[in-house]
Formats: C-alpha cells, structure tokens, sequence
C-alpha cells in the first residue's frame, strides 16, 4: 500500500492556479520557467529536491519560492542551505498547509494555514445531513486561509518590487 499517494493531485493543480491569479492581481506576467517540478512532493524523508538542485546548479538566481506543500519547502530549505544560499537572507520561502514540518524546520516556515477543524466540522455535517436521507449537492466548498508568517520570508518592506528596487 502506497502512504505518499495523495489522489490525482488536482489540488496542487489548483493551488498552481491560485498562484497564477495573484501574479495577475498584482499586475506580474506569469512565466512557466519559473515552475520547478517536484516529482516526491509528499516525502517529508527526503533530503533535498533534485529538480530544485538541478535549477540552481544551472545558475538560475532564485530570491523567494512558493510551494504548494510544506513538505516541499522543507526540503527546498535543504536544498538551498547545501548550496550556500540562506533563508530569509537570500530565498524566501512559503509553504502550504501549515503542516507539522512548518514549525520543525529551521528558519520556521511562513505558510498558508488551512482550517483543518472547520473543514472537518463541514465534512461531518455534510455526512450526517446524508444518513439522514437529505440531498446533498456534490460541489466544490472552499473555506478561507490564513498566511502565518514565521521567519522564511523577508520583511515585505526590504523585498525587491517587479522593477529591481527596493
């Protein structure tokens, strides 16, 4: 039995989505080189990312990263110490989930919290709302998120702007 496997990962599809729709909003071209692959985005044993080494052995200046999992941004924080770039100093990084490994890392990861207990509160209420014979309507509910910032990213004043200043 596989314990990685996540389903058809659709949700980092939409998570890819919703990054592309705040460049957008704050008027930046998305670029689909700036997209580094991940094929183990799950494993929180892995050392390092190798397509994220791959990129920056190339390189390619990286000054902040977005993941769509913490567990990715655990080990793009390994990755970028192993070669010599320090967080929040050179990379900034934010996660997604605001998993477990956000607070063990070392910096402590800025994430993206999920409402975890209101989802499940829904989910159960849906259910029951079910075993009572009553019809439920198969759709997509989205609940409201939270950015916890910790110290993988910059203060948002000292971060360049789209134009190279400061």
């Amino acid at each position: 039995m596989e314990t990685d496997n996540w389903g058809d990962g659709l949700f980092i599809d939409h998570r890819t989505l919703g990054y592309r729709d705040a460049l957008d909003s704050a008027g930046i071209a998305f670029n689909e080189s700036l997209i580094i692959d991940c094929t183990d985005p799950f494993n929180e044993t892995r050392k390092h990312w190798r397509e994220l080494e791959a990129e920056l052995s190339t390189g390619v200046r990286i000054d902040a990263m977005f993941c769509a999992a913490d567990t990715m941004a655990a080990a793009a924080l390994r990755t970028l110490r192993a070669h010599g770039l320090k967080v929040p100093e050179d990379v900034s990084i934010v996660g997604f989930d605001d998993e477990r490994a956000a607070i063990l890392v070392d910096p402590q990861l800025t994430t993206i919290r999920q409402p975890y207990e209101e989802m499940g509160c829904y989910a159960v209420e849906l259910l029951l709302r079910k075993i009572q014979g009553e019809h439920v309507d198969i759709r997509r509910y989205e609940f409201v998120t939270e950015l916890v910032r910790r110290s993988s990213t910059d203060e948002p004043e000292r971060l360049a702007k789209p134009d190279g200043t400061t």
